[in-house]
């Protein structure tokens, strides 16, 4: 094979390379100097087209690269990055030191898929993720196995994949079951929250800089997920009651309980992202629909404080039946013009700070009045978006809320976050939430 390549004009045998495996072609450049320098040392011809043939999305078409970045763009070292990601995990059956390079590339992949738009439905970076991780094992790895930087990033990952991976009913997988206990136990051990992490899924450096903590975030998601599998489940067993009958067919509410997936974490995917104002890069004006989840504070207290089994926090108080409350609340929202807000050191210039307002009510339950919403969200040099905001009652402010995009700007994914007291008092209750926007208002609320 290296003879005839050889025996060919070289923009012959660089164009008949374009059509192998980038595994193939790096044999190929072991057996002579020749070809050696025809896929090392020519232009990014050849690796270009490696890598769309592969296929991945193209630079050019997702909004993190802009200008001299779409150019600069190093085709050979980012696909072999992928590929060694690629054969890893098609082979390895525990973590490695290699995993946590293999994880951030994963990550990279789906952060540089392809803005969604008419024109480009389906993205080949998150295809390529889905499919690959369709066959590893790494999302199921034990977390003591993993290092610390490498529990960080696998959560960050199976947190936009939020249980995608595994849709068995609840009732009938044990695996889900426990990680469902474990996320509960953190998301409502109240020591988790204090001015170290800003009452939120946080980690802040000793400069005061914050970062998300995608463990948890991917805590929020399990518990988020459980819950509304739970409440689409009953939503439909209540209404197979009241329509019972051979004819009937039942199906779970897709507007409560959308199919999570990757393809929900690109950028611009969330409902009229096309239609939003120039400066709103967030996406933040518009209807969202939002879900809380709580305890029985006396059953939060209890869980924290109480001697019961091994002493606070114990596990298996959750085996006494107890149940959180999933409250579906739809909310409003518009920007507020020339807002004054405080820069912080790490906001991303190009997208400046946004201020919103609005107002949230139930969806279901007994009608109430409307409660105000003010809040901010900014992006971060890392490309983390945080969202911030504060519920008020009759003017007076009583909830606080801290999120985190899951994905990309303006993403369906939504975000996924914590709620609690506005005082941030010694007990006060915690939970979280995720909120997602929607395309139009929702349904009449039920009264």
């Amino acid at each position: 094979m290296s003879s005839l390549l050889l025996a060919l004009p070289l923009e012959v045998s660089e164009l008949i390379l374009t059509f192998a495996h980038p595994t193939d072609v790096a044999r190929a450049s072991q057996t002579c100097r020749k070809l050696r320098d025809v896929v090392y040392k020519t232009d990014q011809y050849l690796w270009r087209t490696l890598y769309l043939r592969h296929p991945f999305d193209h630079p050019g078409l997702c909004s993190r690269y802009v200008g001299d970045a779409v150019y600069s763009f190093n085709w050979r070292e980012e696909l072999q990055r992928r590929v060694t990601a690629e054969i890893y995990l098609s082979r390895a059956r525990e973590p490695s030191h290699v995993l946590t390079d293999v994880l951030e590339t994963l990550l990279h992949v789906v952060a540089t898929a392809a803005d969604h738009s008419d024109a480009v439905e389906e993205s080949s970076n998150i295809s390529w993720v889905s499919r690959i991780l369709g066959s590893s094992s790494v999302l199921t790895l034990a977390s003591d196995t993993l290092d610390e930087r490498s529990r960080l990033l696998r959560a960050h990952l199976r947190s936009y994949l939020a249980l995608s991976y595994d849709e068995t009913p609840l009732e009938q997988s044990e695996t889900l079951r426990a990680l469902r206990l474990q996320s509960r136990c953190y998301i409502y051990s109240l020591q988790n929250y204090g001015t170290r992490n800003r009452w939120g899924p946080f980690l802040i450096n000793n400069e005061g800089h914050v970062a998300p903590n995608w463990v948890h975030i991917d805590h929020i998601v399990n518990v988020m997920i459980c819950n509304i599998r739970d409440r689409a489940t009953q939503d439909v067993l209540a209404e197979t009651m009241l329509n019972a009958g051979p004819s009937n067919t039942i199906s779970v509410d897709n507007d409560l309980c959308p199919k999570w997936d990757l393809e929900m974490t690109r950028a611009y995917s969330a409902p009229r992202s096309s239609e939003r104002k120039p400066h709103d890069w967030a996406g933040a004006e518009g209807t969202w629909r939002r879900f809380v989840s709580l305890m029985d504070y006396r059953e939060l207290f209890t869980f924290n404080y109480s001697s019961f089994g091994k002493g606070p926090r114990d596990p298996q108080y959750w085996e006494g039946g107890i149940q959180e409350a999933l409250r579906d609340i739809e909310m409003h929202l518009t920007l507020v013009d020339n807002p004054s807000i405080t820069a912080e050191p790490l906001d991303d210039p190009a997208y400046p700070p946004l201020m919103y307002k609005g107002i949230a009510r139930g969806r279901s339950g007994p009608a109430g009045a409307d409660v105000d919403i003010k809040g901010v969200v900014r992006r971060y040099l890392d490309g983390a978006i945080r969202w911030t905001f504060l519920t008020f009652y009759e003017g007076v402010r009583q909830w606080s809320a801290e999120g985190i995009q899951l994905g990309n700007v303006c993403s369906a994914a939504g975000i996924a976050g914590i709620w609690t007291g506005s005082e941030h008092q010694v007990g006060d209750p915690v939970g979280p939430f995720l909120m997602y926007k929607v395309a139009d208002p929702l349904r009449p609320f039920k009264v």
